[in-house]
């Protein structure tokens, strides 16, 4: 489903929003599917990761393993945290944010509702799920999830 919302953004004026980078690997995934006038921004603060990397190391390993798409410009890579991003926003209204990095309800409604304040077009994320109550219980409050195709969920 992701491809088919990113597909759609596509046609949409804005650059696509990726909220949680991790190591970058649907970073890749989305900068595959979209259009080549597109422009991807994707924001991480590097805090987590599941093999206990520091967050410099975190932040440089994911940055080579992006390399190869960041020499295209259109993508952006952002070591800044996703509140910090959201409160310094003034550009164009994104076509799509992904919303996939912190799972907590509070974390989830705040990139929803920021989402929504700067313009989203279209807004989904992952890991709507049993595991992440928090997502599911954000994305339900925010009028639950149009579409769901596994746990990936678009309002």
């Amino acid at each position: 489903m992701l491809s088919e919302l990113v597909k759609e953004a596509n046609g949409l004026k804005g650059p696509i929003i990726e909220i949680g980078t991790l190591f970058g690997f649907t970073t890749q995934k989305i900068a595959f599917w979209m259009d080549t006038t597109k422009k991807l921004i994707t924001v991480d603060n590097y805090s987590w990761n599941p093999i206990g990397l520091s967050p410099d190391e975190h932040y440089q390993l994911t940055n080579k393993i992006l390399w190869y798409l960041m020499k295209t410009e259109r993508i952006e890579l952002l070591n800044i945290s996703k509140d910090d991003f959201f409160k310094n926003y003034h550009a164009e209204p994104p076509s799509l944010v992904f919303i996939d990095a912190d799972h907590t309800y509070e974390a989830t409604i705040s990139d929803i509702k920021e989402s929504q304040r700067i313009g989203a077009r279209i807004i989904c994320g992952h890991d709507y799920n049993e595991a992440t109550p928090g997502v599911m219980r954000a994305v339900d409050e925010s009028g639950g999830a149009a579409r769901l195709c596994g746990s990936v969920w678009v309002l």
